[in-house]
């Protein structure tokens, strides 16, 4: 027999045993079926109680995040009231100072607009159009009081939206006016993650 010969019946027969090796772990779906016992023991399933299957639909209408017919989680819209959001900026800016210690934020005024949130597979996706007015207040000088409007704000705009600055004296004080806006573009994206993160 010569070496090319030998060398191909060798070749055989490892790829014999290769298939009949791979062909003693079978899959039935995602359940192996192997003469492994750990595996065996692994694959069988197993009884749960009464609590414990509360518990797990609890954590998958938690993870969910949607309506209780929604416990699978998949896709739901739902409109999220204009006071709702009010109360959550509330809750995450006032009061809040700047950095330079100047000014802060006392309030959030006025919120206008549509805002929503999508449930899909789980996850969160907040939607978003509206205009939203803040109040600041100078921390050295109180009596300089105003607003700060971040107008069109959209969930696609990249933290690319209008402002305007107001004093309710009439005229602002320009070291607190240049201040908010030296730190409008972080005060922005700080607003524009709040909303982004926004979950019910």
């Amino acid at each position: 027999v010569s070496t090319q010969s030998t060398w191909g019946i060798f070749q055989r027969d490892q790829g014999s045993r290769k298939m009949k090796k791979e062909k003693e772990i079978k899959y039935d779906y995602w359940t192996p079926k192997s003469q492994d016992p750990a595996l065996k023991e692994l694959s069988k399933p197993k009884k749960i109680d009464e609590k414990e299957a509360r518990e797990i639909l609890t954590l998958t209408k938690q993870s969910s995040m949607g309506s209780a017919w929604n416990a699978a989680g998949t896709w739901e819209e739902k409109d999220i009231p204009v006071e709702t959001i009010k109360q959550y900026l509330i809750t995450k800016t006032s009061p809040m100072e700047s950095l330079d210690k100047l000014w802060k934020i006392t309030g959030v005024d006025e919120v206008t607009g549509k805002f929503n949130v999508v449930f899909c597979k789980g996850k969160v996706k907040p939607g978003f159009d509206c205009t939203i007015t803040f109040l600041y207040q100078g921390i050295a000088k109180p009596e300089q009081k105003g607003k700060i409007i971040l107008s069109d704000i959209t969930d696609d705009c990249d933290e690319k939206f209008e402002h305007e600055i107001t004093c309710s004296e009439g005229v602002a004080d320009e070291l607190i006016k240049a201040s908010i806006e030296k730190f409008m573009a972080v005060f922005k994206g700080i607003i524009f993650r709040y909303l982004k993160t926004y979950s019910p």
